[in-house]
């Protein structure tokens, strides 16, 4: 369908068809007729004409089929008008099913097209949409913390709910209730999904703050993945300067004081400081993070099993600190002329 996406639209209700050019040099009047089944009806949206094959549409819509087929006055035109439809959103709906592109949803298309597939019942098309976006919450739900924009993740539960996405619905109410009461009805929460999925939100997000009010009091602060599901989407940016600097200080205290870090942070809370700063961005905790874990032993960082979520400049810049760090220390104990504490603490430091 990209060939139909070049397609300029008029700049006013007087242009005419005629009028409509292609942004590429060699391209046939009608750039479909080399690439698609050969057109014999056209759909008119916003006054462009979409030239496509009745077969196509039969095959893949039962709107269509129905149309075509049933003793609708559609059945003998050669030109159907669709009024209230969004040219380019109507392009991008049938990418989806129309060869030869068959164009996989993504993360721009979704809300454009899950509500055009579910009005001319486009089955294969519905499906795609829900996987996409199990997809994309489940993914969120197993991140360590959910990036997704409040506003987005709002539209995911009304489109879930709407269009009876079943498998989808449940991870979008859980990635909703990660987020602040106050920011999710900012975002219209209440005007586009029912009172029935919006009493589920607010149920989870009450049990999740128990939860990790609990998690938070038993594992301390420096739990942070839990701190930051249940108020970083609250906090505003003085606040999470605060919070920020508060872990740092506390990354440049265990990392002074490095010989007695097991009873201050753990490696598994390092680790999750680490995981978090890179998500949300604070390369100010990142940078400390890094340095702290440069001191611990590498076995004992390696062996976490999240570990292998941190990205490999991460890892990197961590392995870089460590050989910083211990050249400092073979430099400052052979100059003093204490070899045998040199070679002490570069094997703590392997």
């Amino acid at each position: 369908m990209d060939n139909i996406c070049k397609m300029a639209k008029p700049d006013s209700e007087s242009e005419s068809e005629s009028d409509v050019s292609y942004t590429e040099p060699g391209i046939a009047e009608n750039p479909v007729s080399d690439l698609f089944p050969p057109t014999d009806i056209i759909l008119e949206v916003e006054g462009i004409d979409i030239h496509v094959n009745k077969q196509v549409l039969m095959d893949n819509s039962d709107v269509f089929k129905a149309m075509f087929e049933s003793e609708f006055r559609e059945k003998h035109e050669e030109k159907i008008p669709l009024p209230g439809k969004n040219y380019d959103d109507f392009v991008e709906f049938l990418s989806t099913f129309y060869p030869p592109t068959c164009a996989p949803i993504t993360e721009e298309t979704i809300l454009k097209v899950a509500p055009l597939a579910d009005e001319y019942e486009v089955d294969s098309v519905q499906r795609q949409c829900e996987s996409f976006l199990r997809e994309v919450c489940q993914k969120a739900c197993d991140d360590k913390c959910n990036t997704i924009q409040v506003s987005v993740l709002v539209n995911y539960v009304a489109c879930a709910e709407k269009y009876r996405m079943t498998s989808v619905l449940p991870l979008a109410i859980r990635l909703c209730a990660e987020r602040s009461t106050c920011l999710l009805r900012k975002a219209g929460l209440h005007t586009k999904i029912s009172e029935e999925t919006a009493n589920q939100i607010f149920d989870s997000r009450e049990k999740m703050t128990e939860e990790g009010v609990k998690s938070c009091l038993l594992k301390g602060y420096l739990h942070v993945s839990s701190t930051m599901k249940l108020f970083w989407g609250s906090f505003n940016n003085d606040e999470r300067k605060i919070y920020e600097k508060i872990l740092v200080d506390a990354c440049k205290l265990a990392s002074k004081n490095y010989t007695s870090m097991v009873s201050s942070i753990t490696v598994n809370d390092l680790l999750d400081i680490i995981i978090t700063a890179e998500q949300n961005q604070l390369k100010d905790l990142l940078s400390a993070a890094i340095e702290l874990a440069s001191k611990c032993g590498f076995e004992d960082i390696s062996a976490c099993k999240h570990y292998d979520t941190l990205s490999s400049s991460t890892k990197f810049n961590i392995c870089s600190e460590r050989f910083k760090s211990m050249d400092n220390y073979y430099s400052r104990y052979f100059a003093r002329g204490n070899p045998t504490k040199t070679i002490d603490r570069a094997y703590r430091l392997k």
